[in-house]
């Protein structure tokens, strides 16, 4: 067995996610090209798990995702704020999915 191989299952065992750009029929399009973008800018700078374990709300987020945009190398523009933060809330482990952007469209 691989190296890659024996890390994605043991990840897996421990409920750690591998990637956040899955393709479940349950997510809207949207939130999924808004993790495609997310895991390309969030990890040209940080590991997946460091970013998908973090614990963070989505007003937290939001300040966060800004505050990385001003480091050199983010990549990230001012217009994909948004669509970074609604993946981010939406993966955290104390939000609850897709409630939580409902409850931002508002904000």
């Amino acid at each position: 067995m691989t190296t890659s191989v024996v890390v994605a299952l043991a990840l897996a065992a421990c409920n750690v996610p591998t990637s956040w750009t899955g393709t479940s029929g349950s997510n809207p399009d949207y939130l999924r090209d808004a993790c495609r973008l997310a895991n390309d800018r969030c990890t040209r700078c940080h590991p997946l798990d460091r970013v998908l374990q973090a614990r963070l709300a989505a007003p937290q987020w939001r300040a966060y995702v800004h505050r990385m945009r001003l480091m050199p190398g983010s990549g990230i523009q001012p217009a994909e704020e948004p669509a970074i933060v609604d993946c981010l809330a939406y993966r955290s482990p104390n939000e609850s999915g897709l409630a939580v952007l409902a409850r931002e469209a508002g904000r």
